[in-house]
């Protein structure tokens, strides 16, 4: 029977305030079952290999994931978080997808922006703020 990977959130991006953005570990290929493969394309989400106790692991059927469909099932865990659609925006950018970075720049921006005056750890937010307008200057936006 095949097992579905699980996600979970390990630490926040800066190890800060309880409402911010999480780092997802999940499983992923790796050379040797449970170690740390590290950072996935260079999107800060990092991903470690799937391992069960007393179980063989098949490697060839180990699923892989893309950063964008890790990035996706975190926004869709939780949407309302600004730094998970910045990275996804960083990583649309990277190859070249320039609309739909810039729509997650959008979104990204629009959170922040909510949040930024609310939340004691404003400072934060006010980076995806700067980093979303950065990153909708580079769209040509």
């Amino acid at each position: 029977m095949e097992q579905r990977p699980e996600f979970h959130v390990v630490e926040t991006i800066d190890s800060g305030p309880a409402d911010a953005d999480p780092v997802l570990e999940s499983p992923a290929r790796a050379s040797n079952p449970g170690e740390m493969s590290g950072d996935v394309g260079g999107t800060g989400v990092r991903a470690l290999a799937s391992e069960v106790p007393g179980a063989e692991i098949d490697q060839a059927a180990t699923p892989v994931y893309s950063p964008i469909d890790l990035l996706t099932q975190a926004i869709q865990q939780h949407p309302d978080l600004p730094g998970n659609y910045l990275l996804r925006a960083e990583v649309y950018f990277r190859d070249g997808d320039e609309e739909r970075a810039a729509d997650d720049f959008r979104q990204a921006l629009t959170l922040a922006q909510a949040r930024v005056d609310t939340v004691d750890w404003g400072y934060i937010y006010q980076s995806y703020i700067d980093r979303a307008h950065e990153g909708l200057r580079r769209c040509g936006l």
